[in-house]
This record gives C-alpha cells, sequence and structure tokens, in this order.
C-alpha cells in the first residue's frame, strides 16, 4: 500500500514544516553533535521542553513510521494477526519507541 500521497496531504494539512528542511537538520544534529548532547535533546523531546519549532520537526521525522504502523496495525486487525515491530538505527537515535 502506497501511503505517500496519505502523507503529503496530512503533513500540509497539518502545518507541518518540509520534510527535506527536517531530514537536513536531523542529519546535522546526528552527525555534528556529541551523544551526549544528542541524548539530552531526545530527552527534551520527551518531555516536552524543547521550543515548538524544534518538536514540529521531530513530528515530521516520525510521521512516515507513525503512519506505517497504523496502516499496519489496521491491516493486522482486519486478519486477526499480530503486528511485530522492531526500531531501526535512525529511530534507536531519535529516541522513538513504540509499546
Amino acid at each position: 500500500m502506497d501511503i505517500t500521497r496519505e502523507a503529503v496531504e496530512a503533513e500540509k494539512r497539518l502545518g507541518m514544516p518540509p520534510r527535506r528542511l527536517s531530514i537536513h537538520l536531523m542529519k546535522l544534529v546526528l552527525k555534528g553533535f556529541p551523544l551526549w548532547i544528542r541524548r539530552r535533546l531526545i530527552l527534551s523531546i520527551m518531555e516536552g521542553t524543547v521550543p515548538g519549532w524544534v518538536l514540529s520537526h521531530y513530528r515530521v521525522i516520525t510521521f512516515l513510521h507513525w503512519l506505517r504502523i497504523l496502516r499496519l496495525r489496521e491491516y493486522a486487525a482486519d486478519r486477526k494477526l499480530m503486528v511485530v515491530i522492531c526500531a531501526n538505527l535512525i529511530e534507536i537515535m531519535l529516541g522513538y519507541y513504540l509499546d
């Protein structure tokens, strides 16, 4: 199932910043800052103590993953299946985990 169109429309509707800008900022942070600063930033995001613009870029980065998981869960529920999710390296570095 191609979710590209749905994702683009939702990002526009929600007023999210451009995906390219968010990805560029993420790469800059991941490559340019030491691990302890990245961890502190992730904790601040999780606590909600970062400026709104940082949070909006974080949401852009995690939005596609969230949408994919939502579609997978819908598919699995329709077929009485269970979804098993494994985080990739970027998700681990961002501190993004699903229960």
